[in-house]
């Protein structure tokens, strides 16, 4: 019981020391990044940026990457690897 009680331990305070590592200039590159791409796949559908359906699309894009970004974290955590 210890052990899987300390392997956890271990690997939810590693998760957290390797999302520590990342600087503030990568993260607001990559946000830069996906929002460029956020953007042109939205105009890419036809709407026109300041309109509802817009920013629907844009939003709709953030919780998918949210979403995708959870589940990547939840498989690391449990040992998993992205493509199972």
């Amino acid at each position: 019981m210890w052990g899987v009680w300390m392997r956890r331990s271990l690997l939810i305070l590693t998760a957290l020391l390797l999302a520590g590592c990342a600087t503030a200039e990568s993260e607001a590159q990559a946000k830069a990044q996906a929002e460029a791409r956020d953007d042109a796949a939205c105009k890419a559908h036809g709407y026109e940026p300041g309109t509802v359906k817009y920013d629907d699309c844009r939003a709709a894009l953030v919780e998918l990457r949210t979403q995708a970004d959870r589940q990547a974290q939840a498989g690391r955590l449990l040992g998993r690897s992205p493509m199972q």
